[in-house]
C-alpha cells in the first residue's frame, strides 16, 4: 500500500504541473511518504513557480532568458538562511515576482523580498482545486513562523499550499553531509548520489534574528529528504508511523512541542549511526524505546540537529517550566513500559490485544481495499472532468465515468452494505451520500 499511495500522488502531480502553466505541484509530507492514508492528515502540497530558480552563488549554471534566477546568500544570515539577489530578470515574469522585488540604489542590486512575496501572494488567487467531490472554502492565511500555507478546506479534507521557489544547487548546499564519514551502511554511496540529485527549495521565512529580515529566505530540502524516506525498510516505516502515533496520541495533548518532520530527523540520524542490521520486524519495540530515548533527549537539550545541514537546530523550545516537565514524566514513564506504550493508543491497543489474528486480518484486507478504489478514483478524477465540459442530467455516462461509478458503488458496499436501501427509502439523496462520504472518511482516518 505505501508504494501505491506513493505512485498515485506522484502520478497525480504530473498531472497537476502539465495543466498548470506557472507551477509545478509537488505532494510532500505523509501522503508523499506513503505512511499516511488519504484522510489521516491533511494534504501537503508544493506550488513550485515554474520559470523562477535559484543557484548558491558559486554556482555558474546557465538558464533560458525567459528564466528568472536568483544567487543565494548567507554572508549576512543565520545558517540555513540567505538573501536572493537577482542574477537574470527573465522575460516570463509572474506579477507576484516584479511586485517584490527591491532595488538598493548604493550598490544597484536588486533582490526579492520574502516579506512582500508572502503579502502579495495572499493576494493572488491560486487553483486550490477543481475536484468537484468536496466544498472548497476560501483559502487563508496561516503563517506560523515555519512558513506560510495556503489552507483551502473541505468538507472532510484540508489541502495546504506552500507557495515557493526551487534551487538547482542541492549539492553544492550539501557538501559537509555529502563528505560526513560514516561507521555504517546508511545512507549508501547510490543513495547519497540521488539525494544530491534532487532540486531543494526556498521559503519565504525569515530566520528570528536576522538583519535583513524582509529580505530572508529559508532553504528547505524536501525532495532530498523524500528520497531518504523512499529507501526506508518496512520495520523503519514502521517505527516512524507508531512514533507519530504515540507522539499525537499521548504528548500532542500536552504539548505540541514534536512534531512529525523532528520525529523523521531523529529516525535519520538513529539509521546513520545505528547499524541497519538491527532494524528487523522482531525488534521494531526495542527500536521504539530507543527512538524515544532520542526524543526525550531532545527535549532536555533543547536541540535537534537537522540533518542534511547539522548547523540548524529544528528544536525551539516554546513550552513553559511546568508543561515541559509534565511532558518529560510522560516520556520517561513511556520509555520505562516498553512495547506496552502501545496500549494507550486506542486503535493499536485494539488490534494488538482485543481482535483475533482472523478479525484482524479481514480489517486489514477491507481497508486495504477500500484505500486502493479511492486512490483509484482520485487518479482518475482530472480525466473526468477534463473529458467532461458541462455534465447534464440525462446525459450517457462516459465508460471512465461508469468505471469511477462502479469504484464509488464499492466502496459504498464496503463501509455500508445496506446503503442502497435506504438510498431508495425516503431519506434524503443528500443525507445518504453524505453519510457514505463520513463512513468511508472514518474508515481511512
Amino acid at each position: 500500500m505505501v508504494q501505491h499511495r506513493r505512485a498515485v500522488y506522484r502520478s497525480r502531480d504530473e498531472q497537476e504541473t502539465s495543466a498548470d502553466m506557472y507551477f509545478c505541484h509537488v505532494t510532500t509530507g505523509s501522503m508523499a511518504q506513503g505512511f499516511a492514508s488519504i484522510y489521516e492528515s491533511a494534504h501537503d502540497t508544493l506550488l513550485v513557480d515554474k520559470h523562477v530558480v535559484c543557484v548558491y552563488k558559486d554556482d555558474e549554471m546557465r538558464f533560458p532568458k525567459s528564466f528568472t534566477v536568483f544567487s543565494m546568500h548567507e554572508e549576512y544570515s543565520q545558517p540555513g538562511y540567505f538573501c536572493l539577489k537577482a542574477k537574470q530578470l527573465g522575460s516570463f515574469r509572474q506579477t507576484i515576482i516584479k511586485r517584490s522585488l527591491l532595488k538598493y540604489r548604493k550598490y544597484g542590486d536588486t533582490y526579492i523580498s520574502s516579506e512582500f512575496y508572502k503579502s502579495h501572494v495572499l493576494n493572488h488567487t491560486f487553483s486550490s482545486s477543481k475536484d468537484d467531490s468536496f466544498d472548497i472554502f476560501p483559502a487563508q492565511k496561516n503563517d506560523t513562523g515555519n512558513g506560510m500555507h495556503l489552507i483551502v478546506r473541505g468538507e472532510l479534507t484540508t489541502i495546504l499550499r506552500t507557495p515557493l521557489l526551487r534551487c538547482v544547487s542541492t549539492k553544492l548546499l550539501l557538501q559537509q553531509w555529502i563528505s560526513r564519514p560514516r561507521k555504517f551502511l546508511w545512507p549508501s554511496r547510490e543513495l547519497i548520489d540521488a539525494v544530491c540529485q534532487q532540486e531543494c527549495h526556498v521559503l519565504p521565512v525569515c530566520s528570528p534574528d536576522g538583519k535583513h529580515r524582509k529580505l530572508e529566505w529559508r532553504v528547505h530540502f524536501t525532495m532530498s529528504e523524500l528520497k531518504l524516506t523512499d529507501s526506508w525498510s518496512q520495520p523503519q516505516y514502521k517505527l516512524f508511523v507508531l512514533l507519530k502515533i504515540i507522539n499525537r496520541t499521548l504528548y500532542i495533548p500536552i504539548h505540541h512541542a514534536l512534531t512529525s518532520y523532528m520525529i523523521k530527523h531523529v529516525l535519520f540520524w538513529m539509521f546513520e549511526t545505528e547499524d541497519l542490521m538491527q532494524f528487523t520486524e522482531d525488534n521494531v519495540f526495542e527500536a521504539l524505546k530507543v527512538a524515544l530515548e532520542k526524543l526525550l533527549n531532545v527535549l532536555k537539550t533543547n536541540k535537534l540537529q537537522h540533518y542534511l545541514t547539522p548547523e540548524i537546530n529544528l528544536y525551539e523550545n516554546k513550552m513553559d517550566y511546568f508543561t515541559k516537565q509534565e511532558l518529560l514524566r510522560k516520556m520517561e514513564e513511556n520509555i520505562e513500559e516498553g512495547a506496552d506504550v502501545l496500549k494507550h493508543c486506542p486503535r493499536i491497543n485494539e488490534a494488538l490485544y482485543k481482535m483475533t489474528s482472523l478479525q484482524l486480518r479481514e480489517y486489514g484486507s477491507a481497508r486495504d481495499k477500500l484505500e486502493t478504489l479511492r486512490l483509484v478514483r482520485l487518479h482518475s478524477w482530472r480525466h473526468i472532468r477534463e473529458g467532461r465540459v458541462q455534465w447534464h442530467e440525462g446525459d450517457e455516462l462516459r465508460p471512465s465515468e461508469q468505471l469511477n461509478k462502479r469504484i464509488y458503488f464499492r466502496m459504498n458496499d464496503i463501509v455500508w452494505p445496506e446503503w442502497r436501501e435506504y438510498s431508495s427509502s425516503d431519506l434524503d439523496a443528500d443525507d445518504v451520500r453524505r453519510m457514505l462520504r463520513e463512513k468511508i472518511h472514518d474508515a481511512l482516518a
